[in-house]
């Protein structure tokens, strides 16, 4: 399978990791929004992320209609961490 390239985030601000391996994410420096909530309590929206891989895009179903979305995991565990708008 070969390895996985990984983009390390650093500076002043705060970087956000996968809760299961670590591997960096993004920056409080790119959040959008902080006014969403998950399916697991609060959710953020980031202007960049690194170190993702995206799902199949399909229509789901929210508390603000009908949006089209994809999963987004983690580039290196493989564990699932949100989703994203497509299109975005």
């Amino acid at each position: 399978m070969g390895l996985k390239y990984r983009t390390y985030l650093e500076g002043p601000a705060t970087v956000y990791c996968c809760f299961k391996c670590g591997t960096h994410l993004a920056t409080s420096a790119s959040i959008l929004s902080r006014d969403f909530t998950g399916q697991h309590g609060q959710a953020f929206l980031f202007e960049k992320v690194v170190n993702i891989y995206p799902g199949k895009a399909e229509d789901r179903e929210m508390s603000s209609g009908i949006h089209r979305v994809r999963d987004v995991s983690c580039i290196q565990c493989s564990m699932m961490l949100g989703w994203t708008y497509v299109g975005f």
